[in-house]
């Protein structure tokens, strides 16, 4: 594999041919990532439209943990829809030998934004907001509002946006290079510590025999968890855990470009699948919602089947009349 000529848009830098060898291994794994991805895209499209039309048409579905999981689907759904597909041109244009410039630059960008605020949505809103849930039961129920996380998520979206749109405009590469990694590493191990804690506070929950009675019972019962935030806590925990694997491809290819620079073998290999690994996370997130939602499955359910009715409480499937039903 020979390090070709460079072409140079803005703030990336893109190897123009491949090696010498037409079937060499560069071109076969922009080809595996063509079709991985374009396949994904489907899938991601319909998996996440699917959860976002299900809180959409349901008012019962429209809680503050129900919001979190449809930002994280609204992201999720931003891949399948923009970015996936145009990675996938960017790289068909590639393998014709051409490269445009504005088309890579906007993939780049989307791709960045993407990431970013599916990142910044877990850790600067996601993961507290379980975190006050778990032990702050009364003042997430009284003062973290549906209102102040709806804001919450727009402010983070616009600032992402700004932040990104500068990067073409002069900013150095190491500077965005150091700030992503800096922004990885502090996001994950912020939301796994936090999480941790949630863990145990779980489990201490479980692990009380008998309950107390009288007064103490009374003040126990104002800071205990119903049994769907306990669950929404448990799926946020696999929606982390799922993010965290995706993200070790990734990981592993800023730390190879810091030490050895950007090269071939980062932009062919390490960059294209690390991208691919995170994107396979907003195919598999819509099945994690509607696995440990029952409700928000059922309501998907209602969706497909649409010349009966689906009973939200019972999942039985009914030929007349439009059954009532309720979240826990």
């Amino acid at each position: 594999m020979n390090n070709s000529n460079v072409v140079v848009c803005r703030h990336i830098s893109i190897y123009e041919v491949y090696s010498n060898n037409p079937s060499g291994i560069d071109m076969a794994s922009d080809v595996g990532a063509c079709a991985v991805n374009a396949i994904l895209a489907i899938l991601t499209t319909i998996g996440n439209t699917c959860i976002i039309l299900a809180y959409h048409r349901n008012q019962a579905l429209q809680t503050k943990n129900n919001l979190l999981i449809v930002a994280l689907a609204l992201t999720d759904l931003l891949v399948g829809v923009l970015v996936q597909p145009l990675f996938v041109w960017v790289k068909i244009i590639q393998m014709m030998g051409k490269i445009d410039c504005f088309l890579e630059i906007v993939s780049d960008l989307l791709t960045k934004f993407s990431f970013s605020i599916s990142l910044l949505t877990l850790g600067l809103i996601v993961t507290p907001e379980r975190y006050i849930a778990v032990f702050h039961p009364v003042k997430h129920h009284t003062w973290l509002t549906k209102r102040k996380l709806f804001y919450s998520i727009i402010f983070i979206w616009f600032a992402t946006a700004v932040v990104v749109l500068i990067i073409p405009f002069g900013v150095p590469r190491v500077v965005y290079q150091s700030f992503g990694l800096i922004l990885i590493v502090l996001t994950l191990s912020t939301s796994l510590f936090l999480y941790l804690k949630i863990a145990r506070k779980l489990r201490g929950m479980k692990s009380r025999v008998a309950p107390p009675t009288g007064m103490a019972r009374a003040k126990r019962v104002s800071r205990t968890l119903n049994p769907s935030q306990i669950r929404a806590a448990i799926t946020m925990f696999y929606v982390l855990g799922s993010l965290f694997i995706c993200w070790i491809p990734m990981l592993s290819a800023f730390i190879y470009v810091s030490i050895r620079g950007q090269n071939l073998v980062y932009q062919k290999f390490l960059w294209t699948w690390g991208v691919t690994c995170i994107f396979l996370n907003s195919f598999c997130n819509p099945f994690i919602y509607s696995m440990r939602n029952r409700n928000m499955s059922l309501a998907i359910r209602r969706l497909i089947v649409k010349d009966r009715n689906v009973d939200l409480q019972t999942g039985d499937v009914m030929s007349m009349g439009r059954p009532s039903y309720s979240v826990s």
